[in-house]
């Protein structure tokens, strides 16, 4: 029995090697099928990565066909198994839970009778844990090389997650202005033609930009210098930001120019939007104990008939133009 484990298990490995080098794959099927490989290894019918976040246990990839168990769900952590190792900073195995220490922990009103499970590090910090658990206790105990076998998989899902986040990072980063952290240029664009395409499915679907055009900000560059620029460019990203629904999106179109969308707007409510927007640039800024006040010109266009996010910004920049040049 032992040799044929062993060898179902190196048949296992070889297996997840295979699947973690199919660049084809996605981090989600990667993962999948790991889970899928360490159920048949171990004869349990749940396969759990989970992400641990102070007393909350979330699950963040899960197989588990049959079970009322999704991704996304979360539990006190203290009600799961994984309570345990986070607290003993071991691994753990329990092969039959009713005939054992933890027969009365919490878990066991999920009916699960038998886990094994061990913590997952992801870029030298714990993420959470690797855990697989059934409704039917176990014949034997688990063995030493089960629990090593664990620890391949941990290390590979800790790599996959790792590259995952790295990835994440980059297309924040890509896609995020360097100044302000808001989305950048040829982010905007992008969430603009995503959102012509999508008039172009539904036409009820209606947006509008707002292109903002900060007045006497050169003076602040000039007299003040760019330093002092910077910071004011910093302070009004995040005073938009502060009044940005959750459907609208903020980017700096460059210099002092930024563009807000807003999804599912009128006409006249971008017309209301651009008169708060104005108000609040208005008020006072106070950069470096210095208070300085600007002011804005915004451009508004909607979606009427445009075919590209050029377009559209064309429109919004002379509308601004025009605004400004009635104001000066």
């Amino acid at each position: 029995m032992s040799s044929s484990k062993d060898a179902h298990q190196l048949v296992l490995m070889q297996t997840i090697f295979g699947i973690i080098s199919k660049r084809e794959l996605s981090i989600d099927q990667q993962i999948e099928e790991i889970l899928k490989a360490g159920c048949s290894l171990f004869g349990e019918q749940i396969g759990i990565v989970s992400r641990i976040e102070r007393d909350n246990y979330y699950i963040e990839h899960v197989h588990a066909p049959g079970f009322d168990i999704y991704k996304g769900q979360k539990f006190a952590l203290e009600n799961t198994f994984c309570s345990i190792m986070v607290t003993s900073n071991k691994p753990l195995s329990i092969a039959d839970v009713k005939n054992s220490d933890y027969r009365k922990h919490p878990c066991t009103e999920m009916g699960l009778e038998s886990y094994i499970g061990m913590s997952i590090t992801v870029e030298g910090k714990r993420f959470g844990t690797l855990n697989f658990s059934g409704a039917s206790p176990k014949d034997s105990s688990f063995r030493e090389t089960d629990l090593q076998f664990m620890a391949t998989l941990c290390d590979w899902i800790g790599n996959v997650l790792g590259y995952s986040q790295m990835m994440d990072r980059l297309n924040v980063l890509a896609s995020q202005d360097s100044l302000t952290e808001v989305a950048n240029r040829s982010s905007i664009l992008d969430f603009i033609e995503r959102c012509l395409e999508r008039h172009r499915i539904d036409k009820n679907y209606m947006f509008s930009i707002l292109f903002i055009d900060l007045d006497r900000f050169k003076q602040v560059n000039d007299q003040l210098g760019h330093h002092t620029g910077d910071l004011m460019l910093n302070q009004v990203a995040q005073r938009l930001q502060g009044v940005m629904r959750p459907s609208d999106r903020l980017g700096r179109y460059g210099g002092d120019e930024f563009i807000v969308i807003l999804e599912n707007t009128t006409k006249e409510e971008a017309r209301e939007a651009a008169a708060r927007i104005q108000e609040l640039l208005g008020r006072p800024f106070t950069v470096k104990g210095q208070e300085i006040v600007i002011g804005s010109s915004i451009g508004i266009a909607n979606n009427d008939s445009v075919e590209s996010a050029a377009e559209l910004i064309d429109i919004a920049d002379r509308s601004m133009y025009k605004e400004k040049n009635a104001k000066y």
